[in-house]
């Protein structure tokens, strides 16, 4: 149905942000184990775990 696009195309745009959300918390969750002491505050913006 054309009329169901933009529900569609919302739904896929709000996946796609999740997944990078995720993307991000498994790299700046690596790179803190990997790295212990080097991320104090630099990469805060990274952590959306409570999202």
């Amino acid at each position: 149905m054309p009329q169901m696009a933009p529900l569609w195309w919302m739904g896929s745009l709000i996946f796609m942000l999740l997944s990078l959300i995720i993307l991000f918390q498994i790299l700046y969750y690596a790179a803190v184990i990997s790295a212990p002491g080097k991320f104090d505050d630099k990469f805060s913006f990274f952590n959306f775990w409570p999202i």
